[in-house]
């Protein structure tokens, strides 16, 4: 995998090629996890942040993270509401 944990950190390696771990499907599986329960993956961050920022915790990453924060964050509110 080319990302791994350190400390509170998601330390992404760039593989230089596409990898399909920033697809609709993986996001679907880091929702509502737990950083312990999946893989290493900024999702899994992403995920945290978004429930941390609805009871009003957010804080700031960093700025190559911020495309696939959103990407995570847009597709968790089109899963909420397909789901009402």
């Amino acid at each position: 995998m080319s990302q791994t944990y350190s400390g509170l950190f998601c330390v992404v390696i760039n593989p230089y090629r596409r990898l399909p771990i920033y697809t609709p499907n993986v996001v679907t599986r880091y929702q509502g996890k737990r950083r312990t329960e999946m893989p290493p993956h900024l999702f899994a961050i992403a995920d945290t942040s978004y429930r941390n920022m609805l009871v009003g915790s957010y804080r700031t990453l960093p700025a190559p993270a911020t495309k696939y924060l959103h990407y995570h964050w847009s597709c968790s509110v089109q899963s909420f509401q397909d789901t009402t």
